[in-house]
């Protein structure tokens, strides 16, 4: 079997994540708005509801701002992530595949877990090479199972 061409994309973040977090904020809001008014508290509580639910917008919003966008790169046997202190090889897993879509995760050893949403408008034209990397680098230990010597007897040896 023929191992995939190397293949290089840049990854900006989700462009659908930052609408889809404002629906739900709005419909967070909606629902302390209502809850706020059917149960009677008293100032104090009330105020440290919505200072707990601006806190979490805020914080929200920083971490969408500060989405994870690189360079993945595919070298043929590899996988490295530019975003990532060092250059080393790092692991990729794949979670989710819609075919035009797909969530993979990388892992390296000296940083934390990154979340990827792939979407082929972000590397059109080097999709279907994108898509032949992940898949056969995800299915190579299937292909290549470790194989288990039998320990010989030293009176057979």
């Amino acid at each position: 079997m023929h191992h995939p061409p190397a293949v290089s994309i840049s990854v900006r973040g989700f462009r659908w994540t930052g609408r889809l977090v404002m629906i739900f904020i709005l419909l967070g809001s909606l629902q302390a708005a209502i809850f706020l008014k059917q149960n009677s508290w008293s100032i104090w509580q009330s105020q440290t509801i919505v200072a707990v639910w601006l806190a979490s917008i805020a914080l929200v919003y920083r971490l969408l701002r500060r989405r994870d966008a690189g360079q993945l790169q595919w070298t043929g046997e590899v996988w490295r992530w530019s975003a990532f202190p060092l250059a080393d090889a790092c692991v990729l897993r794949l979670h989710l595949d819609f075919q035009m879509v797909m969530l993979v995760s990388l892992r390296h050893r000296e940083a934390s877990t990154v979340w990827l949403w792939l979407e082929r408008e972000q590397a059109n034209q080097q999709w279907l090479a994108l898509r032949r990397a992940i898949v056969h680098s995800v299915a190579a230990p299937l292909r290549h199972p470790p194989t288990a010597t039998r320990a010989t007897p030293s009176h057979l040896a």
